[in-house]
């Protein structure tokens, strides 16, 4: 056979191969066809082509390994991407799951309703301390007008508001809306009435088995005032509820409610005092507030109809 050779052919094999193996060979000293030849250790007086194959599997295999690791690993980094991204996004939806309130409204006019609200809570408020002062002048010809008697009004009122509190508070737990506000109103206009129409036959009874001014005053007090104002003390938490989509404004929106509902008790006060009592009988005052209240109830019914589109979880 004809012998092959080749210009590195006296080089040695180890450093031959080491320079062929990392494909660094000076091309200018080596030609393509040597460089062919040599790769599989074609010289004289060797057979080295089965021991090089060999190297050169085994180097393939190494290569191949480093290749499916390399795969491998980019394959966790994408999936520990893919899940750091999914867990990213459940906590972005919890957060604004939690932050947004259960059964936030969608409106047509957010401004209007929010006015609505606000309007109807401040005539709450209005009514409440009419009444209150009312409650001072229909007691007066039966008990007199002592800081007992003032005392026993005072306490039924708060008691009756904390209890509409408390009511309101859990009745806007369940799905909240315009129509079953404006029933607060309504209530409270129907409990008004037995004031009116039943007043003096209630405190003819009670200030005959009665003789203490102070009891007789409470026991009267609570009789008369105590139904319909739990009502209208049910409206102020209730309006909170109503306004209120997130939990991060709750509380701004509740200090704006109150500032508007006690704006309307402050005003109550001093238009009662200073001029409906110089004005008006007491019946007609109370005939009055029962309008109102009833307005309110048809504008809150109306106001459900018109501009609130959807309650969710409704």
């Amino acid at each position: 056979s004809p012998v092959i050779t080749s210009p590195i052919a006296s080089i040695p094999w180890d450093t031959r191969k080491s320079v062929l193996i990392s494909k660094n060979l000076a091309t200018k000293n080596v030609t393509k066809p040597d460089i062919i030849w040599n790769r599989y250790g074609l010289t004289k007086g060797n057979n080295r082509r089965r021991d090089f194959n060999k190297k050169t599997s085994g180097e393939r295999t190494g290569d191949s390994r480093i290749l499916a690791s390399s795969r491998k690993a980019a394959q966790t980094l994408h999936q520990s991407l893919c899940i750091i991204r999914s867990v990213r996004i459940n906590l972005t939806n919890m957060t604004t799951k939690t932050d947004r309130v259960e059964g936030a409204r969608e409106l047509v006019n957010p401004i209007y309703f929010d006015s609505l609200v606000l309007t109807l809570a401040f005539t709450s408020g209005f009514i409440i301390m009419s009444i209150e002062l009312l409650g001072g002048r229909i007691l007066a010809p039966y008990f007199g007008s002592s800081i007992y008697v003032w005392g026993s009004i005072i306490t039924v009122f708060m008691l009756s508001l904390a209890v509409g509190y408390l009511l309101g508070g859990k009745l806007s737990m369940n799905h909240p809306n315009l129509r079953q506000y404006g029933t607060f109103y309504g209530g409270a206009a129907i409990a008004l009435l037995p004031t009116i129409f039943l007043g003096d036959q209630i405190m003819d009874a009670v200030f005959l088995r009665i003789e203490d001014p102070r009891y007789g005053s409470l026991v009267a007090s609570g009789l008369l005032f105590f139904l319909p104002t739990a009502v209208l003390g049910m409206i102020a938490p209730y309006s909170v509820r109503l306004l209120v989509d997130h939990a991060r404004n709750s509380g701004q929106i509740a200090g704006v409610l109150y500032f508007v509902s006690t704006l309307g008790s402050a005003f109550g006060t001093l238009a009662t005092s200073f001029y409906l009592i110089l004005w008006f009988e007491v019946n007609q005052i109370l005939f009055t507030m029962v309008g109102v209240l009833i307005t309110c109830s048809i504008c809150s019914v109306l106001g459900f109809r018109f501009l609130a589109i959807n309650r969710l979880n409704q």
